[in-house]
């Protein structure tokens, strides 16, 4: 893959498996996003209070973004060069299923948790 003269030469993957894991990783983003989003309005009073708590949510779920999906698959990356020292192949879009997956689990918890407690 080259763009303007600048090769980037990490993983053998063709610029059409590049975006579907470009888009596999933003759509985990998202879902793990809205799991936490869910746990903070079940958690919360009213809306001026769920806004509280999403400012710091959203500004680290932001930086969790832009640090693996900016220049993602790529020797440059911080999470692959700087975080991992690049033990792990595809690191970045490990991160990005780690976010989605535990705010998954968070969420069906509260939920089976809430399902009992209004039955009782």
């Amino acid at each position: 893959m080259s763009f303007t003269g600048w090769g980037m030469q990490l993983y053998n993957i063709t610029f059409g498996q590049y975006a579907l894991i470009l888009a596999a990783m933003i759509l985990a983003l998202s879902v793990g996003t809205a799991c936490f989003a869910f746990i903070l309005a079940r958690f919360s009073a009213n809306v001026v209070m769920m806004m509280i708590k999403a400012v710091p949510v959203g500004v680290a779920l932001a930086g969790i973004t832009v640090l693996s999906v900016n220049m993602a698959l790529s020797y440059n990356n911080i999470v692959f060069s700087k975080l991992f020292l690049g033990r792990f192949d595809m690191p970045e879009v490990i991160v990005c299923g780690f976010v989605a997956i535990i705010g998954m689990i968070t969420a069906i918890v509260v939920t089976i948790r809430e399902r009992y407690v209004d039955v009782a």
